[in-house]
């Protein structure tokens, strides 16, 4: 039996690997791909798992546990697993209108109402595995079913980034990572009435699979287009006459918008001479179109997703000319590879709300910009702007930009209107009549020559600059003020509080605190740590080399892959007592993180994808190394290895939320990173002053 149980869990863990993956890209795409979203999510199946766990120390007592008990819920887990994606969708729908922000509260009770039902059962297999497996050997028990789940975990993992997140859908991605799970089961249950079960359990799977694409439908709107890409979730939706393309829910191209077009490109055009190399980050309809009216040798159009790019073109969204190049990488990426020098550089992304835009707006993205600017050449960009009168929310962005450019740029020029511009020049003069110069050069448009002047004027113009508050805090990659500005703004924007989250979150943690051991403890403070240390790798990565949204994957692997080797060695280590060699993995968790650290504030240049890499599968040892070590000390009853279980998993709930929600937005990447130190260090004094 203790090897069935054993290929159950990890079963159990590739299946329930995949899915969290795939729930997490799944819940990226229907909150706009609001990274906080990461890390509510994760808090949510961390949390959630912990309670799971701990229903299982007073289901225990009021039913004896079984092998056939265990794959029936085993089953029951692939099942939620299929069902829950569709249903997301459905009720979102429901719920909220799609394309549109929704508030913090309802995103964390949406989140976690719905990731509930696989969360909690993921939470109760593995100490019912345990309890089946253990026998007299407790402490043995343990940690061979956390390797085996940890084993799961990470092929689960690899499973999922390397293979099914490029070939399959994320209905078919779950129910393939379920298949071997409901194999065994098939073994497991012989009887006929489970059989059948197990029948009708596949017959609901494949229905889902067969309704994948109507959950994305929209009312009275033909989806003629759907993919998942490696980078987001491209649809083309087409209704009253018109096509619009979304990414990750977002509108981003719409065939009617010609407005758009012409300010993006004659705005800052207008403004060079003679142009011929253009560099364009992103796009919106028209573009090209407005484009062809310069006589331009060069286009180097960068677009990261090549299924974006190439939807725009077959479904008319833009029509790309001869001198039109594109290409399919990371825009900074981009910039730090090429030697090209351009006359006006024109980003086209949304609003810097999100930790994958906001590198765009960075003083040093806008460094690497003035490099491959000519000694004329224009640099610009847009924010949402305002129609009378600019919130506070934006008048702190627009500081903030402000003062990011300062100092780097000989002009700098923000028009006011729906969309704030700026318009950025190396060198000379920026004019603020535009119409005049486009009829100068016998350019044709249709908004700029009939509602410019309506629009902006000079008044408008200086009024705007009087609400710029100087000196701002500039915008920089390890302190994200815009960020910050957003974060806050996600609140207010619904007219709540970030501060009953806080004191929650608080009444939360000093119950938890309460009631722990003094070897659960050790497991809290660490999970809190590497956890929060693994949204500091994410979010480190997505600043250095771009989008997460497969990323993220290969560093949860990471981790998890040095969860496997930890516990090995932790389980045969004897060279010290266990509670010596829990305070000695401490220490090496703070001596890394601090080296990591020091390394990203004084020479942020040298980290290399790499040492990003290994520091997920670094952390992820130290944590793994840990778990047999406190189960020596708590070895006497189920009920202690379980409480273990449930620490790690809330320790590292809070680390995520804490971390990711509160220190980031607050302090900036680098000074949380150093609370982080402190909070383990905290942990570790701790320990070793308490008495069991």
């Amino acid at each position: 039996m203790s090897r069935q149980i054993i290929r159950l869990v990890i079963a159990t863990g590739v299946a329930s690997v995949a899915t969290q993956l795939a729930v997490i890209r799944e819940f990226l795409c229907l909150f706009a791909g609001n990274e906080f979203v990461i890390a509510v999510t994760l808090f949510n199946w961390l949390l959630l798992g912990g309670c799971g766990t701990l229903c299982f120390r007073v289901i225990r007592e009021l039913k004896r546990p079984s092998l056939e008990g265990l794959a029936s819920l085993s089953l029951l887990l692939c099942l939620v697993g299929g069902v829950q994606i569709p249903v997301f969708r459905m009720v979102y729908k429901t719920l909220f209108i799609p394309g549109q922000a929704v508030g913090f509260y309802p995103t964390l009770v949406f989140t976690f109402l719905a990731s509930a039902p696989y969360c909690l059962l993921v939470g109760y297999l593995l100490p019912l595995s345990l309890d089946l497996a253990a026998g007299q050997r407790v402490s043995r028990a343990s940690t061979e079913i956390y390797m085996a789940d940890s084993l799961g975990d990470t092929l689960g993992g690899a499973l999922f980034s390397f293979a099914l997140v490029w070939l399959l859908t994320p209905v078919q991605a779950v129910v393939a990572a379920s298949m071997p799970l409901i194999l065994l089961v098939f073994m497991i249950q012989k009887t006929r009435s489970a059989r059948v079960v197990l029948v009708l359990t596949m017959g609901i799977l494949l229905i889902c699979l067969n309704q994948e694409l109507g959950t994305l439908e929209k009312a009275g709107i033909e989806t003629v287009f759907y993919k998942e890409t490696p980078y987001a979730r491209v649809t083309v939706h087409e209704g009253d006459g018109s096509r619009t393309l979304f990414q990750n829910h977002i509108p981003r191209f719409d065939t009617q918008n010609t407005e758009a077009a012409e300010k993006i490109i004659h705005y800052p055009l207008s403004q060079v001479d003679a142009p011929s190399d253009v560099l364009l980050i992103s796009a919106v309809s028209g573009v090209f179109k407005e484009l062809d009216k310069y006589p331009l040798k060069r286009i180097d159009y960068v677009e990261i997703d090549p299924e974006v790019a190439g939807a725009l073109t077959r479904f008319g969204f833009c029509k790309p000319g001869p001198q039109v190049r594109s290409i399919h990488r990371d825009a900074r990426l981009w910039l730090s590879d090429t030697d090209q020098q351009y006359d006006a550089v024109i980003l086209t992304l949304s609003d810097p709300d999100t930790y994958q835009v906001n590198r765009f707006f960075t003083r040093e993205f806008f460094v690497g910009v003035k490099q491959h600017l000519r000694r004329n050449g224009v640099f610009s960009f847009s924010i949402t702007g305002y129609s009378s009168y600019p919130s506070d929310a934006l008048v702190e962005k627009a500081s903030s930009l402000n003062a990011t450019l300062e100092g780097l740029f000989e002009r700098v020029l923000i028009l006011p209107g729906r969309d704030l511009t700026f318009l950025v020049k190396k060198q000379g003069d920026l004019i603020l009549d535009i119409p005049e110069l486009l009829e100068k050069r016998g350019i044709h448009t249709i908004h700029i020559k009939n509602y410019f002047h309506g629009d902006i004027t000079s008044e408008r113009v200086a009024q705007l600059k009087s609400f710029i508050k100087t000196p701002g805090v500039p915008n920089l990659d390890f302190s994200p003020e815009l960020i910050r500005i957003s974060f806050f703004e996600w609140f207010s924007r619904f007219d709540t509080s970030p501060k009953v989250f806080g004191i929650a979150v608080g009444i939360l943690l000093v119950i938890w605190l309460g009631v722990m051991n003094r070897a659960a403890s050790v497991l809290f403070f660490t999970g809190f740590f590497t956890m929060g240390a693994e949204m500091m790798v994410v979010f480190a990565f997505q600043i250095y080399f771009g989008y997460i949204y497969v990323k993220v994957g290969m560093i949860i692997t990471l981790f998890l892959a040095g969860l496997l080797p930890g516990a090995y060695l932790g389980e045969k280590s004897s060279l010290s007592s266990a509670e010596h060699r829990l305070v000695m993995a401490d220490i090496c968790l703070v001596v890394i993180l601090s080296g990591f650290i020091a390394l990203l504030a004084i020479f942020p240049r040298v980290v290399s994808e790499a040492a990003f890499l290994g520091l997920a599968f670094g952390f992820g040892f130290l944590c793994g190394f840990q778990f047999p070590c406190a189960a020596k000390i708590r070895q006497e009853k189920i009920s202690g290895i379980t409480g273990l279980f449930a620490a790690d998993l809330a320790g590292a709930a809070f680390g995520i939320l804490i971390f990711s929600l509160l220190l980031v937005p607050a302090l900036g990447l680098i000074q949380a990173g150093m609370v982080l130190v402190a909070v383990k260090c905290a942990g570790m004094m701790r320990f070793k002053l308490w008495n069991i």
